[in-house]
């Protein structure tokens, strides 16, 4: 494993790293290095991994179509180190509510009052409602039929996105949720065998929301695009601010952003997992 020295030189069998070697610009290594002063993070190998992500999403251009990423990395422990948005540190700052463990693996809530508010509101912070994905990385395998990975309903509208993966439920549909921006309604296709990994749903400059899970597609739906007026939630939905769905999956990554094409959602889900292996927790 590379050692940065500085947050900006590293050593890798002897031979000098640089994070433009790993396919990062110059802005994005500033931003790298604003992430890691807002979280706290003096973690070498976590660095690494966050130098790399956003190099590869830089390579396969999909970093411009982030709005808000969050790597899950930080001190133990400390939630203020984990609520940082990768994308920009000055945006979306998460808030921590609830019972949570910060670890080196990750966030995992409590299933019962722990989520995290993004501050991000549809119809104020997404331009068009055709064109946006939403995503989580699990490492919990949980078929609980109410939990919502990421989430919020407009009680008033009935505009909804909802990211939710389940699994082998006991006497009720097994599904993959794509109730993504779009008015509410019977939407769910065939889930993945269990819960964990990469989940990704996703619009891209259309009405058709495509459901992807560690790199394969679950299906799709034809939807009438809309934007919720309230705040997104990871670990459970929001509905009209009441918080409800809580979710227990421990979270090792999560995103909002513009729409992705099939080819971009398989290259995101190489990132992620690429990520996720440097530092030891991929699923």
């Amino acid at each position: 494993m590379a050692v940065f020295k500085n947050g900006i030189f590293a050593y890798d069998n002897g031979k000098p790293v640089t994070p433009q070697s790993l396919g990062i610009s110059l802005s994005g290594i500033q931003t790298c290095q604003q992430f890691f002063t807002s979280a706290s993070i003096s973690d070498n190998t976590q660095k690494y991994a966050v130098y790399a992500l956003v190099g590869d999403l830089e390579t396969y251009s999909i970093w411009d179509k982030m709005k808000a990423v969050y790597p899950m990395v930080g001190q133990a422990d400390v939630s203020s180190s984990f609520e940082i948005n990768l994308k920009d540190p000055s945006t979306f700052r998460g808030t921590f509510y609830g019972g949570w463990e910060f670890t080196n693996t990750g966030a995992k809530p409590n299933g019962s009052t722990g989520y995290m508010d993004t501050g991000l509101v549809p119809l104020n912070d997404i331009s068009n409602a055709g064109n946006v994905h939403m995503s989580f990385y699990s490492r919990t395998n949980q078929a609980s039929s109410a939990t919502v990975e990421i989430g919020v309903l407009d009680g008033v509208s009935g505009d909804s996105a909802i990211l939710a993966i389940k699994s082998n439920i006991s006497g009720q549909q097994s599904r993959y949720d794509l109730r993504l921006f779009c008015l509410s309604g019977n939407i769910n296709v065939a889930a993945p065998t269990d819960t964990l990994g990469f989940a990704c749903s996703t619009k891209s400059n259309s009405n058709v929301v495509k459901g992807f899970f560690n790199n394969n597609l679950l299906g799709s739906i034809t939807v009438t695009n809309s934007l919720p007026n309230y705040k997104i939630v990871i670990s459970a939905r929001n509905i009209s601010n009441s918080v409800q769905n809580f979710s227990s999956k421990e979270c090792a990554f999560a995103s909002i952003g513009d729409g992705l094409t099939d080819t971009e959602a398989a290259n995101f889900y190489t990132a992620v997992q690429r990520f996720q292996t440097t530092l030891g927790r991929q699923v």
